[in-house]
């Protein structure tokens, strides 16, 4: 019954996992075609069992997966084809018989997914970053002269922790200095990989929807300004028409992140036979 779900939502992973690393992108018809498909699934098993909640439960993973996709997409945490890809994801992980379960497997997928995906996004950067890293160096050393008020900020608020914290006794907020000064040198981190490894010059000819420009162009008596959703349909028609190129951002390929949650979840179904019970703090 969920071996035909787990093997389609396993190729549609794959497959989105090698559209986002070829074309930056997740297509629709593929996550249409998962959706369609676990749904179609759930519907036949549902007809010929007589076992009807197994539909049910496929709607009700539809409906939360729905509502989550377009918090993260509007939160600006996931991009069009990933929500969407988490969409169709939601009608195949209700694996269980149960609503309180079913909320588990959700819980648990999610923070798979935001947990492995921040790391996964560490190593991704770590890796471009390297193989660029003359490149790198010289964005992350700019960067860090522009904003090097900003640090000696970071520094004394970080010393007035450490006073206070020694002489309070309250050594616990001597994590605070810490924060201060890696969240400062990951924000730098985070722009000199952006602006070092992860521009591209395309011509006006090959944009496509969903591009991120990097600033704005003027294509005859219009300026198309840069948005977090990305270039149009119209925006991308009027590119086309004209020659010249034009600057966009590529993100980091998210897709993977889908995969290492979704094999959290079979590990926990299978190898923990189902037992969502031990996480005792979700109950």
């Amino acid at each position: 019954m969920l071996g035909f779900l787990i093997v389609l939502a396993l190729v549609g992973i794959i497959a989105a996992i090698v559209q986002d690393f070829r074309y930056r992108e997740v297509a629709n018809w593929l996550n249409f075609t998962l959706l369609a498909g676990a749904l179609a699934f759930r519907a036949f098993y549902s007809s010929i069992s007589g076992e009807y909640m197994f539909l049910v439960f496929g709607f009700f993973g539809l409906a939360i997966s729905f509502v989550l996709a377009h918090l993260m997409y509007y939160g600006r945490l996931f991009a069009g084809g990933d929500a969407k890809l988490f969409i169709a994801l939601g009608a195949v992980i209700p694996f269980a018989n149960n609503f309180r379960d079913n909320n588990l497997i959700f819980i648990v997928f999610l923070i798979s997914l935001l947990f492995g995906g921040a790391i996964y996004s560490l190593i991704y950067s770590a890796v471009i970053s390297f193989k660029n890293r003359g490149k790198f160096s010289k964005k992350f050393g700019e960067l860090y002269s522009m904003n090097r008020n900003h640090f000696y900020a970071a520094i004394a608020f970080s010393t007035a922790f450490i006073i206070y914290s020694l002489l309070a006794k309250q050594f616990f907020f001597l994590i605070i200095p810490g924060f201060l000064l890696g969240l400062f040198f990951l924000y730098i981190y985070a722009k000199a990989i952006e602006q070092s490894c992860m521009l591209k010059e395309i011509p006006m000819s090959q944009a496509r929807v969903g591009d991120w420009l990097e600033s704005e162009i003027k294509v005859g008596n219009t300026t198309i300004k840069p948005h977090w959703e990305g270039l149009t349909e119209e925006q991308v028609k009027l590119l086309k028409k004209h020659k010249g190129k034009m600057m966009v951002k590529e993100g980091i390929p998210f897709t993977p992140a889908f995969l290492i949650a979704f094999l959290v979840i079979l590990y926990i179904q299978f190898k923990l036979g189902g037992n969502w019970g031990f996480w005792g703090f979700f109950e």
